[in-house]
């Protein structure tokens, strides 16, 4: 086995040894039933020990040994080990922590380091096999839409078949011939029955297996609880308070990274527990309360959501401070703050930089305030609240959905435009009547259910030209619903709905607002997915003035044996403005474009078979190609690779992983006119 598996599964196995250690070094501390945690702190620390050694890693090796041996003499009294002893511990299982995420390779250029809380490493490990799972059922999906195939081609023989007996019919032969037609029909009959028979099964089965394995790729919220608990731990300690914490809904699920994104923005939320809410013991017993301040972080389920609440049973929020610190960020003026309801002044401490805290410490105090829990909830389609009462509670809730990923949505066409938006986003459909369509105070709109509503063409809303003539209006409207309001977007036809996984674009291809991911058809082709929220937006803003007839919008061939390299620069080149058809080789982008003509080639160069270079210098020989020019875009970078490029024919050259969004856009445009 090759030292780098060797060190993964190290890895693996000591991350849940260092979070086992950490939720029994805290057990230990809360005086529970000290005998058993401490026997199986002793043998997950000789455990990690001798991983340690197998790999290498004298450093784990010997704090782990020092573990040992600071455990041993108390495996018959567990009570007797001490607050400094079980502060020595958690930090010997920090240390050994860091040492672990040192073994994950640096960050490359661009790539944000990853979080230091909460990696869910072996989670992850799952979730990428799961991905491969997926993949392969859409293997048989695409197997299954040969299938469907199959039987449209036993159903054309059945029509030629049925026509070639009527014309024996007429010329009446012999009534042998007849049977011998007739069997034949029955069994091309039988055939097709059996096929499409087998096609649903078929479909019924990938359908539940691909529910199946989605529902796999959620991991249950009791992953959380370590960290949140070491993080109110280390809190009271530093500022000399009592807390318990207590949680419920551990076996509730979610997916990874968005599980991963919470559990941070719920250690913020713990940790201003303590600092905000939870008074000293001196404080407490003053008010009559006891002296341990008691927070609480319960997970429940609601249909298809999750709410995570987080309360303390401490001061409450100062509503009146809250309008102060705004006030003082130059958030709200003050004759505004003045006049909010207690429950909208409340709502501030979500504001960038609104903070109650008197002093800055590690803790809270900071100036960041709450404002990264709102938008952790808002990068999530959630919701996030907070209630109090003064001098008794304060009670945080934040509540998303349980996957992100596997949604239901229905597919618009617009002429060769596929575009699928949530199914929950769509109110209604109807069809448009010739003069259905307005304009009132310089906008496009809809009179729907008695009142106008924003109207805009998908088609339009894509950076599609509008095409001339009375048939080439909107038969359709899709009304969406982007929060309260409605859109009325100009369709050709509704197709499906279906349920979908959505896949987040390429961060390359940057942040478009308009898009909320992509969706892989059975060819494995991404199909875009719109956000009704931007949609809205950009309806807003579109002018009610005709679009004059355009000029043909440039029609693009992407050659790229990469699908991730396929779906970027699709996505790219599509909200640029343009048509884009994909070829996986250079042998099927030659068949394509012996097909329709294209205004240029954006071409990879490490393909099997024909590579890129030889690929341009081939569409120079034919004559219905000489014209259209060529651009690659390649990790090859070297000086050799250009000049080879230029060469073959290439207009421009282009290196993978240097290029941005615009700057790509800005050449190809320069290459189309």
């Amino acid at each position: 086995m090759a030292d780098e598996d060797l060190y993964q599964y190290f890895k693996i196995e000591a991350r849940e040894i260092v979070s086992d250690l950490n939720r029994d070094i805290l057990g230990l501390e809360r005086g529970g039933d000290g005998a058993e945690p401490l026997a199986r702190m002793l043998r997950q620390a000789h455990t990690l020990k001798g991983a340690a050694r197998v790999v290498r890693l004298p450093r784990i090796a010997e704090i782990a040994h020092a573990m040992e041996d600071a455990l041993a003499p108390h495996r018959d009294s567990p009570d007797a080990v001490s607050k400094e002893q079980i502060s020595r511990l958690l930090q010997q299982v920090d240390t050994i922590s860091s040492e672990i995420s040192a073994l994950d390779p640096p960050p490359t250029a661009g790539t944000p380091s990853r979080p230091s809380a909460l990696e869910f490493e072996r989670v992850r490990v799952g979730v990428a096999e799961m991905d491969a799972l997926l993949s392969g059922v859409s293997e048989t999906a695409v197997q299954l839409d040969g299938i469907r195939r199959g039987i449209e081609l036993v159903r054309e023989i059945e029509d030629r078949l049925a026509a070639f007996q009527q014309q024996l019919t007429d010329a009446s032969p012999g009534p042998r011939l007849h049977e011998t037609v007739e069997e034949m029909r029955l069994a091309l009959q039988h055939a097709r029955q059996g096929l499409g028979m087998r096609a649903d099964s078929t479909e019924r089965e990938v359908a539940e297996v691909r529910g199946n394995l989605d529902r796999l790729r959620l991991v249950p919220t009791r992953l959380l609880f370590p960290a949140l608990e070491r993080a109110v731990r280390d809190a009271a300690d530093m500022l000399g308070k009592q807390v318990v914490f207590h949680t419920s809904g551990r076996e509730q699920c979610l997916e990874s990274h968005v599980l991963s994104a919470l559990g941070e923005a719920l250690s913020h939320l713990v940790r201003n527990a303590v600092a905000h809410g939870i008074e000293s013991p001196q404080i407490r017993l003053a008010r009559g309360k006891p002296p341990c301040g008691e927070i609480s972080l319960k997970i429940e389920r609601r249909a298809d959501r999750i709410l995570f609440t987080c309360s303390d049973d401490g001061s409450g929020i100062d509503v009146d401070a809250v309008r102060r610190a705004a006030v003082s960020r130059g958030i709200v003026s003050a004759a505004c703050a003045a006049a909010l309801s207690p429950a909208d002044a409340l709502e501030l401490i979500f504001s960038p930089g609104v903070t109650t805290s008197a002093s800055l410490n590690e803790v809270a105090g900071r100036g960041i305030g709450l404002e990264v829990v709102r938008e952790v909830a808002g990068r999530f389609k959630g919701r996030v609240g907070v209630r109090t009462e003064v001098g008794i509670s304060t009670s945080f809730e934040i509540e998303v959905p349980i996957s992100l990923s596997s949604v239901r949505a229905i597919l618009l066409a617009a002429g060769d435009l596929l575009i699928w938006v949530p199914l929950e986003a769509v109110h209604s459909a109807m069809r448009l009547d010739i003069d259905a369509i307005v304009s009132l105070a310089g906008r496009s709109s809809l009179l729907f259910e008695g009142r106008s509503i924003p109207f805009i063409r998908l088609a339009e809303i894509m950076g599609r030209p509008l095409a001339s003539g009375a048939d080439s209006r909107p038969h359709l409207a899709a009304i969406v619903q982007a929060g309260t309001e409605l859109l009325a977007v100009g369709v050709d036809r509704v197709i499906h709905a279906s349920e979908v996984i959505v896949h987040p674009l390429p961060a390359a291809a940057g942040r478009v607002a308009m898009l909320a991911g992509a969706v892989f058809d059975a060819q494995g082709n991404p199909q875009l997915v719109l956000n009704p929220e931007a949609l809205l937006e950009a309806a807003h803003a579109a002018s009610s003035q005709p679009m004059q007839p355009a000029a043909p919008t440039p029609h693009i061939l992407v050659i790229d044996d990469s699908l991730t390299s396929r779906v970027l620069l699709q996505s790219i080149l599509e909200t640029g403005g343009f048509k884009v058809d994909l070829a996986v080789s250079g042998e099927d982008a030659m068949a394509k474009a012996r097909e329709r003509h294209y205004s240029l080639f954006v071409c990879d160069v490490e393909m099997p078979g024909m590579n890129g270079f030889e690929f341009v210098s081939r569409t120079r020989e034919y004559d219905y190609l000489q014209g259209i020019p060529s651009l690659l875009v390649t990790t090859r970078g070297g000086a050799d690779d250009r000049r080879r490029g230029a060469e073959s024919g290439a207009r421009a050259y282009i290196v993978k992983g240097e290029f941005s969004k615009d700057s790509l856009l800005e050449t190809v445009r320069s290459l189309v006119g």
